[in-house]
């Protein structure tokens, strides 16, 4: 592929579109969750404790996953766990949007845990791995700058949103 008149490999572009995939994924799905729980907990009146159950849900379908993330790679490939992966993302989301329970909430963490288990960090690391074999190191790490680059994007974007004094 040509580019301003030099070549580039194909794999810069794969660390690139990885790179988008955890901006998003990890920077807008997850890095900011936490400045939702007290908007979220005062507005439907529900506890935070009973909220934050939501947490503890989304970590344990991500650790379930990951304990078959070899086989899933194996049997699926990568091409086919990310776009299910954005799927349950974009579930997760339009869940969260309309909830109004912890037991809508709860679902909503669960599809986020199988998203962010498809799209995110093992995702990230088995693609590189595969691109990359003397540099993945430092294209990892490149790559995983992504989670608070877009953590720190979301936040100015999403703050404001939530809670403006108007």
């Amino acid at each position: 592929m040509k580019f301003f008149n030099k070549r580039i490999e194909y794999k810069w572009i794969i660390a690139a579109a990885t790179f988008l995939m955890l901006f998003m994924t990890l920077g807008f799905c997850s890095s900011n969750r936490d400045i939702y729980l007290c908007a979220i907990t005062d507005a439907l009146g529900i506890s935070r404790s009973a909220f934050s159950v939501s947490y503890s849900l989304r970590f344990i379908t991500a650790t379930i996953i990951y304990l078959f993330f070899g086989f899933f790679i194996e049997k699926f490939g990568a091409k086919k766990m990310t776009l299910v992966g954005i799927a349950f993302l974009i579930i997760s989301c339009l869940l969260y949007v309309v909830g109004t329970n912890v037991v809508v909430f709860g679902i909503a963490a669960i599809c986020l845990g199988l998203g962010l288990s498809f799209t995110a960090s093992t995702m990230a690391g088995w693609i590189i791995g595969e691109w990359f074999g003397d540099k993945k190191g430092t294209v990892m790490g490149f790559v995983m700058a992504a989670n608070g680059i877009g953590g720190a994007v979301a936040i100015q974007i999403v703050y404001p949103i939530i809670y403006n004094p108007d």
